[in-house]
Parts: C-alpha cells; structure tokens; sequence
C-alpha cells in the first residue's frame, strides 16, 4: 500500500468530531504509531491529501497554522450527500486503473510491458491480458492513446501505445453499451470510434 493510502486510512479510522467536522492531530504518538513512518513522510503524505483535497489545514484563532493540525473531509460522504453518481464515487482499484497510471508515467508503453510490470506469480495472465487489450482498443477509439505504426519487429501483442489525453490520475472507466469512454477526472463522456 502507497504511504498516501496507508495515511489516509489512519486519518479516516482516528479523525476526532470536533462539532460538524473531525479533527485529527498527525504529531500524536498514537496515530504516529500506527502509521509506522517517519515524520517527514508523514508530512509529505499529508501535504498530498491536503492538494487533492482530503484535509485542510486548522487554524489558530490568530490564523496561523496548527502544525500537524488537520480538518478530515471524507470526500466519498460528500460525494454521496450530493447525490453525485457511484462513477465518481471510490471502486476497488483495477488492473485498468494500475494499468492508466503506469501509462501516465511512462507515457508509452505495450500491454505486455504493463502486464510485466503490474502483475504477480498469483495473478491470472490471460485474462489480463485480454482485459487490457480491449482497454487500450477502446481508449485508442476515444482519442487517449494512439498506437504506434507496427513494423515487421513488433508483434500483434507488442503494440505502443502512446498516451495523447492525460485528463488526470483517475482511469478512464468503458462504458461499451453506450459506446463511450466516461472521463472520471473531468465528469465527461467520450464516444469511441473504430
């Protein structure tokens, strides 16, 4: 698990109410324990949650900043006040979702370099592999990657795939029935075309 997860799933198991809001102090010893990391690694997971919008600084009554100090939002239970659809809302993480942002990274890539890389001696290969093929054949149809021209050297299997559309972290998710790629990071809709 990322230092980002493991602190975020302390700060939401120890976060305090504090009237309408729950509070949670990262320098104490018990959620220091818990996390098993150093203080700067802490401070950096925080410093992320805080950018993607999970915590929020508390404040003195000055209006200088408590150190260590956090507001929690759980953006899920804001997501589902709201009446925000579940498309948006958190889902178990897919091959997809690893597979969208080792792309993300390294910006080009084949589906068997990916499966290479995010698979283990436990993990069903064909399957995967047929799941991430009709992925990229789709994001390929919603304008998110291109595939590299194949020459003689390349496989049907070694196809490049080039990222062109980086929208943002969260996986493009198909929806074939529609014919549509749903954009989780911008809340838009792609149509696929072949």
């Amino acid at each position: 698990m990322s230092i980002i997860l493991t602190v975020l799933k302390v700060i939401r198991a120890n976060a305090v109410p504090e009237g309408k809001q729950y509070g949670i102090d990262t320098c104490s010893p018990k959620v220091k324990l818990e996390m098993e990391l150093s203080a700067r690694q802490i401070s950096n997971a925080c410093c992320r949650l805080e950018k993607m919008g999970y915590l929020k600084h508390q404040l003195y009554s000055d209006g200088s900043v408590k150190p260590g100090h956090y507001w929690f939002i759980d953006l899920d239970q804001q997501a589902n006040k709201i009446g925000l659809k579940k498309e948006i809302c958190v889902r178990p993480i897919t091959i997809r979702d690893r597979a969208w942002c080792l792309l993300r990274i390294r910006q080009s890539a084949s589906v068997n370099e990916l499966l290479a890389t995010l698979m283990d001696a436990d993990s069903v290969m064909r399957g995967a592999e047929n799941n991430l093929n009709k992925y990229f054949v789709n994001l390929r149809g919603a304008g998110y990657v291109v595939e590299q021209r194949r020459t003689a050297a390349l496989k049907k299997s070694d196809k490049q795939y080039f990222l062109t559309r980086n929208t943002g972290p969260l996986a493009p998710i198909l929806k074939c029935a529609k014919g549509q790629v749903y954009d989780q990071n911008k809340g838009v809709h792609y149509d696929i075309t072949q």
